[in-house]
């Protein structure tokens, strides 16, 4: 989920290998190794991990399709948009409740906005990666010594996986699109330094399209969005340099919200 505050995968701890000098032993990894796998995982073309900036393109193509259609996607984005542009508003007033409220209902209504634009289909195949991302993880993992906290961490992604599978079902896409997404995060962020350059990229590239799209006459809510973004960027920019992956994590999915806000807008 986009929101203002993300919390990370907790640290990951090693179980010690076997003490017994003849019995059978399990090859041991560390946090570096599952890192690795992660970053292997989400990048792989034939996992296809669900990423929202990608929806968020895919939508915006099928807007633009639809020549005048996809209305209601319309107003769900922009409604996202001026959410994400208030929720900045009240962060720099001090305000971090009513900014958390905003986040949350500026991301719901991009989610709404996915939904309406690319349909259930979308949906299922954002769970169906996300599960395939899971399943890969295991089987990276398998025959080897994991720590119990990794192994309950992945157990906690399938059942999110299944919660989203039970959603799809009983009509609630929406609901059901969460929480694939959030399996595809909680995947990424086995490798913080990962998800952070991730969203990193993935705002850059909204941001830099915002702005040919708004080109020479973007309007006053318009250029306060992009302002906002763009300050977002240099913050996340500045804190993954630092190693503060979760700061620059929260400050880059800001920037993602709002450009995609303008950049949807415009469609």
């Amino acid at each position: 989920m986009i929101k203002r505050l993300f919390i990370l995968a907790p640290a990951l701890l090693l179980v010690g290998a076997c003490s017994e000098a003849t019995a059978p032993t399990l090859e041991a990894i560390d946090d570096h190794t599952v890192a690795q796998f992660a970053e292997q995982v989400a990048e792989a073309p034939d996992v296809r991990l669900p990423h929202l900036g990608a929806l968020i393109r895919a939508s915006r193509e099928a807007i633009k399709a639809s020549d005048g259609g996809h209305k209601k996607a319309l107003r769900f984005f922009r409604q996202a948009r001026r959410l994400a542009v208030a929720a900045e508003d009240s962060a720099t007033a001090g305000a971090e409740e009513a900014a958390r409220r905003l986040t949350q209902a500026s991301y719901r209504r991009t989610l709404q906005g996915v939904v309406s634009s690319l349909g259930a289909g979308a949906v299922s195949e954002a769970l169906a990666g996300s599960a395939a991302g899971l399943a890969r993880i295991n089987d990276r993992l398998a025959d080897r010594e994991v720590s119990a906290r990794i192994t309950a961490y992945l157990e906690r992604i399938g059942a999110r996986i299944t919660l989203g599978e039970t959603k799809l079902g009983e009509g609630e896409a929406v609901v059901a699109l969460h929480h694939a997404l959030g399996a595809a995060e909680a995947i990424r962020h086995l490798s913080p330094n990962y998800v952070a350059r991730k969203w990193i990229a993935e705002a850059s590239r909204l941001f830099r399209s915002a702005r040919v799209a708004v080109g020479d006459a973007p309007t006053e809510e318009e250029v306060k969005a992009l302002r906002q973004a763009s300050r977002l960027l240099n913050v996340a920019r500045d804190a993954h340099s630092a190693g503060e992956f979760g700061r620059a994590v929260n400050a880059a999915t800001r920037a993602a919200t709002l450009a995609a806000g303008v950049l949807q807008g415009r469609s």
